[in-house]
């Protein structure tokens, strides 16, 4: 399970986008994401800024945190398994977009990528690492969007199944 915290949404970014995400990146760690819990927690530069310092000893903002939790924990024998938090700024996040010249929504489906995929044990420590999970990244946002892309396509040539009961590329819109 996925969940998502807003301190603001930016309109023009869908959370299904980075929920399907979310679970490819889990998927590709060999994470069933139906037996496991991954929060992800958009907010500020300040609060970022704040728990970077905190838990890196870095000052000021970054893009990312992730906090991988190991072991997982579990609440109750009901309960799916929760592996890990992650934190981004979408203050970052916007001014990182505008630098490479993406949109906002691509930034931060990277993001929630790249955090998911350190949950799922990958490492970016060293300049192998760092090229392996960027192409990683990139892969998945690529194969998110392009099925849902083609599940608008086939709704314009008039499929009546309604958006997220389609079965798209290996996985369900929700």
């Amino acid at each position: 399970m996925i969940s998502l915290r807003w301190d603001k949404r930016p309109k023009d970014v869908r959370s299904r986008l980075l929920k399907h995400a979310s679970m490819l990146a889990l998927l590709d760690s060999n994470i069933n994401s139906e037996l496991v819990e991954v929060s992800i927690y958009f907010t500020d530069d300040e609060t970022i800024a704040t728990l970077n310092e905190k838990f890196r000893g870095e000052k000021g903002p970054t893009d990312i945190l992730s906090f991988p939790y190991n072991p997982p924990v579990r609440s109750s024998p009901r309960k799916p398994y929760f592996i890990g938090e992650i934190i981004i700024s979408i203050p970052t996040a916007k001014r990182q977009a505008k630098e490479c010249n993406r949109s906002l929504e691509d930034e931060i489906g990277f993001l929630v990528i790249h955090g998911v995929l350190h949950i799922g044990g990958y490492e970016d420590e060293t300049e192998e690492g760092y090229n392996f999970m960027i192409s990683k990244g990139e892969k998945i946002w690529s194969e998110v969007k392009e099925a849902y892309y083609n599940h608008l396509d086939s709704l314009s040539r008039g499929s009546k199944k309604p958006y997220g009961k389609e079965k798209t590329s290996e996985f369900r819109f929700h």
